[in-house]
């Protein structure tokens, strides 16, 4: 399994799926006015309209809460899959583990220090260590540097959309532990 948060690779069909979903997301919170007038004048039937649309503000993150957060990634198929889990802490530093398919080891684990811009976290990984299989040792991979735009935003936790170098659109979901 190639997990994209990890090692981004070509544009890929996980990517039209974050892309079809963060435009429903953005749809539904917008807010729309439509307005009608019509009038009879001399020369006919006249007709104006009005529209006034709400853009989604960028105050969700002042909803992010920190705590342990379940991890899932949406798929091929649009389908959400289980990753594993991540901590985000309220110093500003974080964790989260990547399972295999079958959740019988940790794939990937990395530490990081992050921080709010508006609807945005913004990620810089401190420790990174990985591996392809779980018979296989961890191994120390590149540091990398990554952001997430806020999707939307409930009690119970949060969608975040991530996009890559390589133009790859990556949506997680993360669930709070309760």
């Amino acid at each position: 399994m190639s997990i994209v948060r990890i090692t981004p690779r070509g544009v890929n069909s996980y990517s039209k799926c974050a892309e079809l979903n963060a435009h429903m997301i953005t749809v539904y919170d917008t807010k729309t006015k439509l307005t009608m007038r019509t009038s009879v004048e001399d020369q006919g039937i006249r007709s104006d309209l009005s529209a006034q649309a709400v853009l989604p503000n960028d105050t969700l993150g002042k909803y992010i809460k920190a705590g342990e957060y379940q991890l899932k990634m949406l798929t091929d198929g649009c389908d959400w899959l289980s990753m594993g889990s991540e901590t985000i802490k309220p110093d500003g530093t974080g964790q989260y583990q990547i399972s295999d398919d079958a959740e019988e080891c940790t794939l990937y684990q990395v530490r990081y220090e992050w921080q709010k811009h508006g609807s945005r976290l913004v990620f810089s990984e401190t420790d990174s260590i990985g591996r392809d299989a779980c018979d296989e040792n961890m191994q120390a991979f590149e540091l990398r540097n990554s952001s997430c735009i806020l999707l939307n935003w409930s009690g119970t936790g949060f969608d975040c959309l991530f996009t890559y170098a390589s133009d790859d659109r990556q949506i997680y979901r993360y669930i709070l532990d309760q």
